[in-house]
């Protein structure tokens, strides 16, 4: 397990499957919560409230570019990137 989230030895240069593990962990959390991240994908606590605070937290999310209203509503559907 290199790069995504619950490893120790993280890798800088992160693959797609990390990408779409850290995404499946972060649906998981905010749609059925933490403990069943921890559960199914064998993390601690720790490491669940990190992803939460590092990609969750509106505080650190970077401003908005998207010039068209529209596309500012949050409508991706859930597990986008699966499709």
């Amino acid at each position: 397990m290199s790069g995504a989230a619950g490893s120790y030895h993280t890798n800088p240069f992160p693959t797609r499957a990390d990408d779409e593990r850290v995404l499946a962990i972060l649906d998981v959390i905010s749609h059925e919560g933490a403990k069943a991240a921890r559960a199914r994908f064998g993390l601690t606590n720790s490491a669940t409230q990190g992803m939460r605070t590092r990609f969750l937290n509106p505080k650190y999310q970077p401003e908005d570019k998207c010039r068209r209203k529209a596309n500012r509503d949050g409508g991706m559907p859930r597990r986008w990137w699966a499709s």
